[in-house]
């Protein structure tokens, strides 16, 4: 292998002083990712030496598995390889569904730790780290829009192609409003699945896609479609479950849900406890995605599946708990060993619907439906 030339680049930006939440700032390393191996293990050499020159309270690697049709996990490649140079496992954290630059960033910002707290939070020091000018733009949009003191570090053979700009791929300065450079660089990836008669509806953060027919749709705020939600869900869900038995909706966020009766949208949701709903599911956990089939509720967060058995009245109880991965057999390879991002299961035809990072997965008998998973196919919504 020709050995890597050495070019340097420092990045700080200051604007005006950073604000500290809870506790000392941190010192935080943030690897890119690549789909092709050579360039990802000398991503890691480069962040080893980094590593070596100074302390770091901890190191995310960012990167899924088959990005652009590779056959490796990037997230999982470079914790491994860090480790066997000698980096602690335990300051090293996994973000495993980016499978772009810009998702890097929206997934690597909104990544948290076994306590739910974010790993890269406002006020901290981020060193942005790679070998390609993508580092620059990501540490810049990090500064600007996450309250960090951003700086990257790049080192390696680097020489721009013609068509190249510093800002690469306008990640900083494409989309000025956060909330929509997000929603675009996921779309369409919802929080949580729904029909109402015979609509379906994609909820993302305070909007809802509903899906009037092949061709049509509407765009609507959740308070204008259920004007009597709670305020712990007018800025988004966690998950929404249709309970067939009892003919409501749950709708899930944080340790809060509250219910809705099919026969009625505009009905008062009172916020009730979710372990008075699922008993012995772990109180620190935050639901991904959720569903019932039978008397069985299925519960995901991060890699890790609860199966709830009905025990009585409208009550669960959790039974046992599993790898995500063998909760449903054939999980995509390119979907990782990561919770899908919202479900829906319908009660009528027995098929199982999965969301994740812009597709679907749909299943019958726990076993995958022909021709998925594919790309879901919804039209962006904002002018």
């Amino acid at each position: 292998m020709k050995k890597l030339a050495f070019v340097l680049f420092f990045y700080s930006l200051f604007v005006g002083q950073a604000w500290c939440g809870e506790g000392a700032p941190h010192v935080v390393m943030l690897i890119l990712g690549s789909d092709n191996p050579q360039i990802l293990s000398n991503r890691v050499e480069v962040a080893h030496r980094l590593y070596r020159l100074q302390k770091f309270d901890k190191i995310v690697v960012s990167g899924g598995c088959a990005a652009h049709g590779s056959s490796i996990c990037e997230a999982t490649e470079m914790h491994d390889q860090l480790v066997a140079k000698g980096v602690p496992s335990s300051i090293i954290y996994k973000e495993e569904s980016s499978k772009t630059t810009v998702q890097n960033y929206i997934f690597s910002r909104a990544l948290k730790d076994e306590n739910g707290q974010l790993v890269i939070q406002p006020g901290d020091s981020l060193y942005v780290v790679s070998d390609h000018w993508h580092a620059i733009s990501v540490a810049a949009r990090f500064e600007k829009y996450d309250g960090v003191v951003a700086q990257f570090y790049i080192e390696g053979n680097i020489k721009p192609k013609g068509t190249e700009i510093l800002d690469y791929g306008k990640i900083f300065t494409g989309i000025e409003d956060n909330d929509i450079f997000i929603l675009r660089g996921l779309w369409p990836t919802p929080d949580a699945v729904m029909d109402i008669q015979g609509k379906r509806h994609y909820w993302f953060d305070k909007q809802v896609y509903v899906q009037n027919s092949d061709t049509t749709y509407q765009w609507l705020p959740s308070s204008v479609l259920f004007p009597n939600l709670p305020t712990y869900l007018q800025d988004g869900v966690d998950e929404i479950v249709e309970d067939g038995k009892h003919k409501r909706w749950i709708f899930i966020k944080g340790d809060t849900y509250s219910t809705l009766p099919f026969s009625n949208v505009h009905a008062v949701m009172k916020p009730q406890a979710l372990s008075d709903l699922i008993k012995g599911l772990p109180t620190a956990t935050s639901i991904e995605m959720a569903y019932i089939e039978g008397d069985r509720f299925y519960i995901t967060r991060d890699d890790k599946a609860w199966v709830a058995k009905l025990v009585k009245g409208k009550q669960f109880e959790v039974e046992r708990s599993i790898p995500v991965r063998e909760l449903f057999s054939a999980y995509p390879f390119n979907w990782g060993k990561l919770s899908p991002s919202a479900a829906y299961y319908d009660d009528r035809t027995k098929e199982l619907s999965l969301f994740k990072n812009m597709e679907i997965l749909k299943m019958q008998d726990n076993s995958v439906m022909k021709g998925y998973p594919k790309r879901l196919n919804l039209k962006w919504p904002i002018k």
